[in-house]
């Protein structure tokens, strides 16, 4: 008994080990991925820098001071109920100033011309960083557009709340 047992043993390893080594010719080693710069009118614009760059205060201070303040839903597509999210994608330069502002993927063309409004007046952000020098790189950022909920009739004719007149 203890002979199969063993015997067994060494048969399993040795067909684990011969199909670790068939599966190994499938198999290649990829070299690190190198963030290259892309050249864009003779500037070199990264996508995946060290650290990326940053609005003043963070994304947090851009969506509930910056956008808030400055962002205005148009009152076209408020009348028809249209909201969606905009993808905007532009380069935040070396100095930190915003360029080249371009739609990625629109909703509707008010709310798409009003995402990429309000994106190419932004403040200066905190440029991205290569080797700890600041760099351009390029950005991607959603703008959602996202219309307040309508109060169904019913329920304002039951709020004890409600003042009658």
């Amino acid at each position: 008994m203890k002979k199969l047992i063993a015997f067994l043993f060494f048969v399993t390893v040795a067909l684990v080990h011969t199909v670790a080594q068939e599966n190994s010719d499938d198999m290649m080693i990829l070299p690190p991925v190198i963030d290259e710069p892309m050249i864009v009118d003779g500037e070199a614009i990264y996508q995946s820098p060290d650290v990326e760059a940053e609005y003043p205060g963070g994304i947090p201070a851009l969506h509930t001071k910056y956008f808030i303040e400055n962002l205005r839903y148009p009152s076209l597509a408020v009348e028809q109920g249209i909201q969606g999210i905009v993808i905007v994608e532009f380069i935040v330069k070396a100095d930190g100033t915003i360029d080249n502002v371009k739609l990625v993927k629109g909703v509707h063309p008010s709310l798409d011309n009003e995402a990429l409004r309000v994106v190419s007046m932004m403040p200066q952000w905190t440029p991205a960083k290569v080797n700890n020098e600041n760099v351009s790189s390029y950005v991607q950022l959603p703008v959602q557009f996202k219309l307040a909920e309508k109060p169904k009739a019913e329920t304002l004719q039951n709020n004890p709340k409600r003042k009658k007149r």
